[in-house]
């Protein structure tokens, strides 16, 4: 592959590093939450209840739609800077 095609390899494509830390956290919780009988999503549901009870869990879900829909965005927009870089790397 010519240096020119760098940012197109895959060691180097920020998604593939997100994906795999994503695998190896899922391995390393995976068996500590099934013991528990919870999904991910379940076990921060009930840290946030333990650590802050008596909130409604309505409030938890307004607050979780919006940091997923910021995360979203963020990823979004971070993902088109990178192919739009790639996409001018490779054709200059």
């Amino acid at each position: 592959m010519a240096a020119a095609d760098a940012p197109l390899r895959l060691d180097n494509q920020i998604c593939f590093a997100i994906y795999s830390t994503a695998h190896t956290f899922n391995r390393v919780y995976k068996p500590l939450l099934d013991r528990l009988g919870l999904t991910y999503p379940q076990y921060l549901v009930m840290l946030v209840l333990w650590e802050k009870d008596g909130v409604p869990v309505k409030d938890y879900r307004r607050a979780a739609v919006a940091r997923f829909r910021h995360a979203d965005a963020a990823a979004e927009a971070a993902g088109s800077r990178a192919t739009d870089q790639a996409h001018a790397e490779h054709a200059g």
